[in-house]
């Protein structure tokens, strides 16, 4: 079983047996308290915050680690991977290089808890993890590295008969599409389907 997921402010996602979608990681905060509560959970900041010695911190959101998007993506891993106990899986997630631009600090951290979560996943459920850098799934999905969003949704309509208009699901599939390409074989995953 190949399960692809795109993480991001909503999670495109794709499996071997014909189920796609996309899911919001990200729900709006009620109050300003959750949100720096949030702020803390994704980057580990606490910003205008003291606590003395000895004083334990804050409980997390009345939720729990759910109200993360690391969070919604491991519940979303659990949710499609039910019913496939000793089934191998590999799940084929999008790993941005570390080394981009100072600018987009914060946005690669929550990404790094993001793929965090499904490395943890992973884990427990005994699954491989095969990460593919979006520079390359670009390359492979419409031949140049630099395509946008536009351009990967019409080059999944084009190549692989994707009728939606969601970026996130078109990635996902072509992360699937790219993991059958390199991975399956070398797994042992034979006669799936795509869509």
């Amino acid at each position: 079983m190949l399960i692809a997921i795109d993480p991001g402010t909503s999670c495109g996602y794709a499996t071997s047996d014909g189920t796609i979608g996309s899911v919001p990681l990200w729900r709006e905060p009620r109050n300003g308290r959750q949100a720096r509560k949030a702020s803390f959970f994704l980057t580990g900041e606490r910003k205008g915050t003291l606590r003395k010695p000895g004083i334990a911190a804050e409980p997390a959101v009345d939720d729990g680690p759910r109200w993360t998007r690391a969070g919604r993506i491991y519940d979303l891993l659990e949710r499609l991977a039910e019913g496939l106990a000793g089934e191998m899986i590999t799940v084929i997630c999008e790993a941005p290089p570390p080394f981009m631009s100072p600018k987009m600090r914060k946005s690669l951290e929550i990404l790094d808890n993001m793929r965090g979560a499904v490395m943890a996943w992973c884990f427990h459920a005994n699954a491989r993890l095969e990460l593919i850098n979006p520079i390359d799934l670009k390359r492979f999905a419409t031949g140049k590295g630099v395509a946008d969003k536009v351009e990967m949704v019409a080059a999944a309509r084009a190549k692989l008969g994707y009728a939606g208009d969601d970026d996130n699901e078109a990635d996902a599939l072509w992360l699937l599409a790219w993991a059958r390409e390199h991975v399956h074989t070398a797994i042992g995953v034979s006669g799936s389907s795509g869509k």
